[in-house]
């Protein structure tokens, strides 16, 4: 099969899989196992171990010790608990665990406040999931056009229909892109995430830190 086909194909997986859709997920609340087993199955067409590695019950029972998600109560888990770790999974894929933590807070501090009026998670995800699903026919068109334009750049050269070396630019090509969105995703975490709560524990700490007392400065005593 050329490289082409096996892109096609990736991107059919991807229009079946490829997000965890919030409208698949039940509204009743489950227990860890059941949890699991729902948010695999929606990788269950990609290749790789996808599911394993993002979805398993140890891992989602790690999210909730180390809140990036709520605790779940009576440990079931309720489709707004869902839908979090639905967030953190695609997390993963950019961030470390401390830097997750950070992003997640707001949500995780809001649904445990009793006082502060409701953020709806079930809303934020799913408009990030709609321009998502929107953006699979664009980086498909994008895919095709940058094909095209390798097989262009190559051709009346030595690598002219070589499909290791087409594939090798286009894997590079990819790679660069994906750089530059990941560095622009890390700077907005840094910059409205995780700086904003340093500052936040830094001020807390320098105002429980308790203070020293004031005493009088002692007069030397000048030598006779």
């Amino acid at each position: 099969m050329r490289y082409e086909e096996y892109i096609k194909e990736q991107f059919r997986k991807l229009d079946s899989s490829g997000l965890i859709e919030s409208a698949a997920l039940p509204e009743m609340e489950l227990y860890m196992d059941q949890t699991a087993t729902v948010l695999k199955r929606s990788f269950e067409d990609l290749d790789g171990d996808i599911a394993a590695r993002f979805a398993a019950r140890q891992l989602i029972n790690n999210y909730a010790k180390r809140d990036l998600i709520a605790r779940p109560e009576g440990k079931r888990y309720s489709k707004d608990h869902m839908i979090m770790i639905a967030m953190v999974i695609y997390l993963r894929g950019m961030f470390k665990i401390d830097e997750i933590r950070s992003i997640m807070k707001p949500l995780v501090d809001n649904y445990n406040s009793k006082y502060d009026d409701s953020i709806s998670v079930q809303l934020l995800y799913e408009t990030a999931e709609e321009l998502s699903r929107d953006s699979i026919e664009s980086v498909k068109a994008n895919v095709d056009d940058a094909i095209g334009r390798i097989k262009k750049k190559l051709e009346d050269t030595d690598l002219d229909n070589d499909q290791r070396m087409e594939m090798f630019v286009l894997i590079l090509t990819l790679s660069m892109r994906a750089d530059m969105e990941k560095y622009l995703v890390k700077r907005l975490a840094e910059t409205y995430f995780a700086q904003p709560e340093k500052e936040k524990k830094e001020k807390k700490e320098k105002k429980d830190k308790p203070k020293k007392s004031k005493e009088a400065p002692q007069e030397e005593m000048s030598e006779l």
